[in-house]
Protein backbone atom coordinates (compact mmCIF):
# COMPACT_ATOMS: atom_id res chain seq x y z
CA UNK A 1 0.00 0.00 0.00
CA UNK A 2 3.28 2.36 1.15
CA UNK A 3 4.58 1.86 -2.69
CA UNK A 4 1.09 2.52 -4.38
CA UNK A 5 0.50 5.42 -2.77
CA UNK A 6 4.10 6.73 -3.27
CA UNK A 7 2.77 5.98 -6.83
CA UNK A 8 0.08 8.55 -6.27
CA UNK A 9 -2.15 5.80 -6.71
CA UNK A 10 -5.45 6.14 -4.90
CA UNK A 11 -5.32 2.84 -2.35
CA UNK A 12 -8.82 2.06 -0.43
CA UNK A 13 -8.98 -0.88 1.70
CA UNK A 14 -12.48 -2.73 2.06
CA UNK A 15 -13.87 -6.02 1.42
CA UNK A 16 -14.63 -6.58 -2.40
CA UNK A 17 -17.34 -8.67 -4.38
CA UNK A 18 -16.75 -11.04 -7.38
CA UNK A 19 -18.24 -8.81 -9.71
CA UNK A 20 -16.22 -6.03 -8.94
CA UNK A 21 -13.20 -8.52 -10.12
CA UNK A 22 -15.15 -9.78 -12.81
CA UNK A 23 -14.99 -5.68 -14.36
CA UNK A 24 -11.92 -4.91 -12.96
CA UNK A 25 -9.34 -2.87 -14.94
CA UNK A 26 -6.38 -4.60 -13.27
CA UNK A 27 -6.41 -7.15 -10.49
CA UNK A 28 -3.00 -8.23 -9.11
CA UNK A 29 -1.78 -10.73 -5.94
CA UNK A 30 0.99 -9.04 -3.68
CA UNK A 31 2.87 -10.66 -1.09
CA UNK A 32 6.22 -11.64 0.05
CA UNK A 33 6.59 -14.71 -1.98
CA UNK A 34 4.36 -13.40 -5.28
CA UNK A 35 5.82 -9.96 -5.33
CA UNK A 36 3.36 -8.43 -7.83
CA UNK A 37 1.45 -10.74 -9.81
CA UNK A 38 -0.49 -9.86 -12.56
CA UNK A 39 -3.93 -11.89 -12.38
CA UNK A 40 -5.36 -12.33 -15.70
CA UNK A 41 -8.18 -14.39 -15.84
CA UNK A 42 -10.71 -15.03 -12.49
CA UNK A 43 -13.12 -18.31 -12.67
CA UNK A 44 -12.59 -18.86 -16.19
CA UNK A 45 -12.72 -14.92 -17.30
CA UNK A 46 -10.32 -13.00 -18.38
CA UNK A 47 -9.78 -9.82 -16.70
CA UNK A 48 -9.92 -6.73 -18.91
CA UNK A 49 -7.78 -7.32 -21.70
CA UNK A 50 -6.35 -10.55 -20.48
CA UNK A 51 -2.89 -8.57 -20.36
CA UNK A 52 -0.99 -7.07 -17.22
CA UNK A 53 -1.91 -3.07 -17.04
CA UNK A 54 0.26 0.08 -16.73
CA UNK A 55 -0.82 0.09 -12.83
CA UNK A 56 0.45 -3.42 -12.16
CA UNK A 57 3.40 -2.68 -13.97
CA UNK A 58 4.39 0.51 -12.52
CA UNK A 59 3.94 -1.39 -9.10
CA UNK A 60 6.39 -4.32 -10.18
CA UNK A 61 8.73 -1.86 -11.88
CA UNK A 62 9.43 -0.40 -8.08
CA UNK A 63 8.65 -3.02 -5.78
CA UNK A 64 11.49 -4.94 -7.90
CA UNK A 65 13.73 -2.00 -7.62
CA UNK A 66 12.92 -1.70 -3.83
CA UNK A 67 14.18 -5.30 -3.38
CA UNK A 68 17.13 -5.49 -5.27
CA UNK A 69 18.54 -2.15 -3.01
CA UNK A 70 18.02 0.04 -5.90
CA UNK A 71 15.60 2.16 -4.59
CA UNK A 72 17.36 4.53 -1.75
CA UNK A 73 14.09 5.87 0.11
CA UNK A 74 13.19 2.04 1.03
CA UNK A 75 16.22 0.84 1.82
CA UNK A 76 15.49 0.49 5.67
CA UNK A 77 13.17 -2.02 4.12
CA UNK A 78 15.90 -4.44 2.99
CA UNK A 79 18.59 -6.30 4.66
CA UNK A 80 21.85 -6.61 2.59
CA UNK A 81 23.54 -10.17 3.04
CA UNK A 82 27.20 -10.58 2.55
CA UNK A 83 30.06 -12.58 3.41
CA UNK A 84 31.79 -15.70 2.20
CA UNK A 85 29.93 -18.82 0.28
CA UNK A 86 28.65 -21.76 2.95
CA UNK A 87 30.61 -24.60 3.16
CA UNK A 88 27.98 -27.06 5.00
CA UNK A 89 27.05 -30.22 2.75
CA UNK A 90 23.45 -30.18 2.69
CA UNK A 91 22.20 -33.28 4.16
CA UNK A 92 20.08 -35.49 1.95
CA UNK A 93 16.59 -35.74 2.98
CA UNK A 94 12.93 -34.76 2.17
CA UNK A 95 13.92 -31.61 2.07
CA UNK A 96 16.38 -31.91 -0.83
CA UNK A 97 14.60 -34.79 -3.13
CA UNK A 98 12.00 -31.61 -3.40
CA UNK A 99 11.54 -31.46 -7.38
CA UNK A 100 12.57 -34.42 -8.36
CA UNK A 101 9.67 -36.35 -7.95
CA UNK A 102 6.30 -34.77 -8.79
CA UNK A 103 5.53 -33.42 -4.95
CA UNK A 104 6.20 -29.80 -4.25
CA UNK A 105 5.95 -27.60 -0.84
CA UNK A 106 2.45 -26.90 -2.01
CA UNK A 107 1.82 -30.29 -1.68
CA UNK A 108 3.42 -30.78 1.80
CA UNK A 109 1.74 -27.68 2.74
CA UNK A 110 -1.64 -29.06 1.96
CA UNK A 111 -1.68 -25.65 -0.76
CA UNK A 112 -2.79 -27.94 -4.00
CA UNK A 113 -5.76 -26.20 -4.44
CA UNK A 114 -4.58 -22.59 -4.17
CA UNK A 115 -1.37 -23.60 -6.20
CA UNK A 116 -3.48 -24.97 -9.49
CA UNK A 117 -6.47 -22.74 -9.02
CA UNK A 118 -5.02 -19.30 -8.63
CA UNK A 119 -1.40 -19.25 -9.12
CA UNK A 120 -1.50 -21.11 -12.87
CA UNK A 121 -4.49 -20.10 -14.05
CA UNK A 122 -3.58 -16.26 -13.92
CA UNK A 123 0.30 -16.21 -14.79
CA UNK A 124 0.82 -14.24 -17.93
CA UNK A 125 1.26 -15.93 -21.32
CA UNK A 126 4.36 -15.20 -22.80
Amino acid sequence: MTVAQDLEIKVEERAISRAELYTSDEVFFTGTAAEIEPILTIDGRTVSDGKSGPVTGKLMDLYGRIVRGKEPRYTNWTTSVYGRPSTTIPVEGEDTQRGKDDTNLAVHAGWRDFESDLLQETRPQF
